[in-house]
Parts: C-alpha cells; structure tokens; sequence
C-alpha cells in the first residue's frame, strides 16, 4: 500500500527498537506507518472521545495482542483490530517483523512522537550508564504486566504501568558509576545515596509520564509497614501501582546475579518475598506474583 503525502513533511520516530512515521494527517485523519521488530513489546492505548476511533491494519508479519493471557488473540496479514472509548488497553507482542499501518479520525501523533524520543533519550542514557540496570528494568517491566494480568488489571492503570515499570529505576544515571556498580556490599553513606534514585527518577518522568505513572516510579520503595523511602509512605497510602513494580523489581533482584551476589532459585526467591508479605509487601500482589510463575512453569510449589 502507498500512500503519498502532500500535507506534511514525514514524522518519524524511534522507540524500543520500532519505528513509527506519521504518513498523512488533517484534523479529521491521522495515518501512522510501524516498523515492529520481532518479540518487542507494547502497548494499545484506546480512544478517549466517543465519537473517537483507531483501526490498525497489519499489512506484513503477526503480532500477540494480550499475549500474556493463555490464548492471545493473532493477528496477521490483512487483520484489522478497532478501538474506542470502550476498549481495553492492550499488550501485544511482535512475533516476527511486522508492519502495520494505524488510521485514526483525530490528530494526536506529534504529541506522542515527542514523548516517545524524550523517553527514549533517557533509555539511551540509562544503557550509556549501566546496561544490566537498563535489562533489569526492561525485566521488571515485563514481569509488572504479567502480574497486572493475574490482577486483571485493563484499564488505564496499565498503561501507566507499563511505562512506571521501565522507567522505575532511570534516576540511577546520577548515581556515581563507583556506587552503582560497586562489586561489594554499600556502606551506610553510599546507602543513603543509592536511595535518592526515586526522587531523581521522579524528576526525570514527570512531565513527560502522567501524573499516576510518575507516582508509581517515586513510591516503588515505599514499603507496607511505613519504612521504606523516600517519603516513609504506609497501606493504602502507597500507590497500587508502586505496590506491584515494587514486589516486581525485589523478585528481579533475587533471582538476576549483582556485583556482590549472586542469583537465587525461583523457589527460595518466593520464601524470602514471602517472608516480607504484609511488612514489605501486598500479599495479594506476591500471590499474583506466584500464580504467573506457576503457569509460566517456573514455579511448582508455594
């Protein structure tokens, strides 16, 4: 299909290894072209007017929408999936290279396009800095939807979610290299340091995420009994969001090799999560936690 413009120059930008470029667009009409590279990720937002629609065709390759649940719905060449203001927001999977070509009777790419390169500016940084922090929070994020999924969490709160999770712990890139990759256990000052991470991770999404998915990145340290940091937050006062990347990123923790330790098996990472359940924890968030592992096949007992 070719489509020619003469209305615009062409739009492009660059996200998680896809590409997206505005092809043609009028107050009535927006068509965006995607490059999806195979086994990235994202997320379908829905429409938020009524009168609101977005049709996304695939013209080459196949892609999971939902593909965490156990019978994600395929899409391939020729398909087409509509959205509106009743839809859900959708995880899809690119599971080969995949073009796709998303026709909208609204405008809304430019403002999108700008806060897909501020935040991949930033991933860019966080890889310049440290990459295993950068794979450890593209982990997180997977595992954050995962769990949101055994919570059937659908609505906004996962696309706030998604982005909360990846971009949970970018405040590391002001941390000094020698803290952050110090191969040994920190001392009380350098502690205290690492604990700024929130704050400067806040600082960086702010005006870029939404006010909820920014609340989630700053609060993904609070801890059920009141002492975690930055803010001593307690209950229901922590963001559910903040509680589900937290117990995300401890599980991350315990079972990926660090400079001063090594991993842990699956099943001694979820004693010690457990341990912590209702201090540390939402209990319903790590019994989530374990549902997903046990379908994944990565857990058999608990």
């Amino acid at each position: 299909m070719e489509i020619k413009n003469n209305n615009i120059q062409p739009k492009k930008t660059i996200f998680n290894g896809n590409s997206f470029e505005l092809l043609y667009s009028n107050p009535n009409l927006e068509i965006i072209k995607g490059n999806l590279k195979a086994d990235t990720f994202d997320i379908i937002k829905p429409v938020y007017k009524s009168e609101s629609v977005k049709n996304i065709f695939i013209l080459t390759g196949k892609i999971a929408v939902d593909y965490y649940q156990e019978k994600p719905l395929i899409l391939s060449n020729n398909d087409t999936l509509t959205l509106t203001n009743k839809s859900n927001n959708h995880l899809f999977k690119a599971i080969e290279d995949t073009v796709i070509l998303v026709i909208c009777n609204y405008q809304g790419f430019n403002q999108k396009m700008d806060q897909l390169e501020q935040l991949s500016n930033i991933l860019t940084k966080l890889h310049q800095k440290d990459v295993k922090t950068k794979e450890h929070c593209l982990r997180v994020q997977q595992l954050t939807m995962k769990i949101a999924d055994e919570l059937n969490i659908h609505n906004n709160l996962l696309s706030d979610l998604f982005y909360a999770a990846c971009f949970h712990d970018v405040g590391k890139i002001a941390i000094p290299t020698e803290i952050l990759l110090k191969p040994g256990p920190l001392n009380d000052q350098e502690k205290e340091i690492i604990k700024k991470h929130p704050q400067i991770s806040y600082q960086m999404i702010k005006d870029i995420l939404s006010n909820e998915a920014s609340q989630m990145v700053f609060q993904h340290h609070e801890r059920i009994d009141g002492r975690g940091y930055p803010q001593g937050l307690a209950g229901d006062k922590i963001n559910l969001g903040a509680k589900i990347i937290a117990v995300a990123d401890a599980y991350d923790a315990l079972v990926t090799s660090r400079p001063y330790c090594g991993s842990m098996e699956v099943n001694e990472a979820i004693t010690i999560l457990k341990q912590f359940e209702s201090t540390h924890y939402d209990k319903q968030i790590i019994n989530a936690l374990i549902s997903r592992l046990k379908k994944d096949n990565l857990l058999t007992s608990k």
